[in-house]
């Protein structure tokens, strides 16, 4: 099954392909369809289907970001502990540099040929599945080089996946897109 196909929303289509390919994998797909089909009659008729608000909403999505600024750091000074602590052990990044879906030690072993010099973050949204998983997007204005090479776009849309870890919040999936500069 294809997240692609049918009138999914943006947010759903995003969101599911991971936890498809993982249970897809494991051999219990007919139950994945079973769980699926609520949620997919569910979300198309009201656009996102959305739990309703908890009480420390305000204080994770602030969490989220900090994390997010936390990530950026460690990329900034090409540090590998940070880039690990915040990336979920399964993690995969998407990005127009990497050319391809990259896992973490993936990201690490690059970190040496990645040099930023501004990646603000821009419009960040979160928008949470439940009390444990959260949805993000956001925009960075970009520059800096990656193998020596600076990229053509300047700014990327992400699409990212969040997951509670004890007391932090951690990326589990991020994807990033190239976009024209907003006015």
């Amino acid at each position: 099954m294809s997240a692609s196909k049918g009138a999914v929303p943006g947010l759903i289509a995003a969101a599911l392909p991971v936890k498809l390919a993982a249970i897809e994998l494991q051999g219990v797909r007919k139950e994945m369809k079973t769980l699926l089909v609520p949620f997919v009659v569910v979300s198309c008729g009201l656009g996102v289907a959305v739990p309703a608000a908890y009480a420390d909403e305000a204080a994770d999505s602030q969490a989220i970001v900090e994390s997010l600024e936390r990530l950026k750091a460690g990329f900034r000074d090409q540090d590998a502990t940070v880039v690990r602590e915040v990336m979920t052990p399964d993690a995969v990044f998407v990005t127009p540099l990497y050319g391809a879906p990259f896992t973490v030690n993936q990201v690490v072993r690059t970190l040496i040929d990645l040099e930023i010099t501004d990646d603000e973050t821009h419009s960040p949204n979160v928008t949470f599945m439940n009390d444990d998983t959260a949805f993000l997007t956001f925009r960075t204005s970009f520059d800096g080089t990656y193998s020596g090479e600076r990229p053509s776009w300047s700014w990327v849309f992400t699409s990212s996946l969040w997951k509670r870890d004890g007391d932090e919040w951690r990326v589990s999936f991020l994807q990033e897109t190239p976009i024209d500069a907003p006015d």
